[in-house]
């Protein structure tokens, strides 16, 4: 989950907060969202991470005339490689945010069909580990990093 919502999730049922490094993003003194790390295109490393704000909007409010969910996906353009300092593109912007769209309804699916059946992930099929680890690759076949809570 994204930072915001595990720091609530701890705080509320375990009495804890969180101080680690990634939760620590949430405090403003990181701009990104630590724990939701994407694959950069240009040099294979996990070193674009989700903005807390849209990049070119800090100090703003929200844009009006926009309608719910209405530029979600071009959230990452012009956010910046922390490795390369390569910038991320409109479409590679979308590419990277459905993928971690479909990637989680993929492990929701997969979540509900092991609790019906009753099954550990340690039965899944070889094929089956094969195709979610594309998604989280840690190189240039998949665009979900290590660094990322899926």
């Amino acid at each position: 989950k994204p930072v915001h919502l595990r720091k609530h999730v701890l705080l509320e049922t375990k009495l804890f907060e969180c101080t680690c490094k990634r939760c620590e993003a949430n405090d403003g003194t990181c701009g990104a969202d630590m724990s939701r790390g994407f694959v950069c295109k240009h040099c294979g490393e996990c070193a674009i991470f989700h903005p807390f704000r849209k990049p070119g909007r800090e100090g703003k409010g929200k844009s009006k005339g926009k309608g719910k969910g209405k530029g979600k996906m071009d959230f990452l353009a012009d956010v910046k490689c922390t490795s390369c300092s390569a910038g991320v593109g409109i479409n590679e912007s979308r590419r990277l945010l459905q993928a971690e769209l479909a990637l989680g309804a993929e492990l929701d699916l997969l979540d509900e069909q092991f609790e019906e059946q009753g099954l550990k992930s340690a039965n899944m099929p070889e094929q089956d580990r094969a195709h979610y680890l594309f998604f989280g690759a840690s190189g240039t076949s998949g665009p979900i990093g290590p660094q990322h809570w899926m």
